[in-house]
């Protein structure tokens, strides 16, 4: 049980770190990226090949100190969103198909 709430409570302090990237708050984000490294050196069992990869990826990514111009990312929010618009109408009309075919033998017969 230790493990899993170290694992996750990882998790959650990333997905912060993740949200304030989003924001364009970068230095906020480095703080609290770094922050969670710190916290799983402290928390993890040391030389564990598993946890060593993990902290060098970690690290990796707050070396790499994203600009803001790589942070834009209003197209693929667009093409999201037009991804998610063309699922709901593709769903729709196979939701509306059976109906119709059954509609459609009701009447011949």
């Amino acid at each position: 049980e230790y493990s899993a709430y170290l694992k996750q409570n990882l998790a959650l302090r990333i997905e912060q770190a993740k949200l304030l990237l989003m924001r364009h708050r970068l230095d906020a984000f480095s703080t609290q990226l770094g922050g969670s490294i710190e916290w799983a050196r402290n928390s993890f069992p040391q030389n564990d090949a598993r946890i060593d990869a993990l902290l060098s990826e970690l690290l990796a990514i707050n070396e790499a100190r994203p600009h803001q111009e790589d942070l834009e990312i209003s197209g693929s929010l667009e093409l999201l969103r037009s991804k998610i618009e063309q699922k709901y109408r593709d769903r729709t009309l196979d939701m509306r198909a059976p109906a119709d075919k059954s509609n459609n033998e009701d009447a011949t017969e």
